[in-house]
């Protein structure tokens, strides 16, 4: 437990420790999601994920799946 909820820590310290915690965690996320967001032409490596997602479904799982 984060010690500034036990009322052992510095809050301030604590939101920046965990800011910077989920910033780290969804910066490949945040990547991708900008990327797409241009309405760019998809790559060739993309191009042959989504074709091969759209014949297998165990692709298909994976990448809709969320990270964990």
């Amino acid at each position: 437990m984060p010690r500034a909820v036990t009322g052992r820590g510095e809050l301030a310290a604590s939101l920046a420790a965990y800011a910077r915690r989920h910033r780290r965690r969804l910066r490949g996320h945040q990547y991708l999601a900008a990327d797409f967001a241009t309405a760019r032409s998809f790559n060739p490596l993309e191009r042959l994920m989504f074709s091969a997602a759209a014949r297998d479904a165990s692709l298909a799982r994976h990448m809709h799946s969320a990270p964990a």
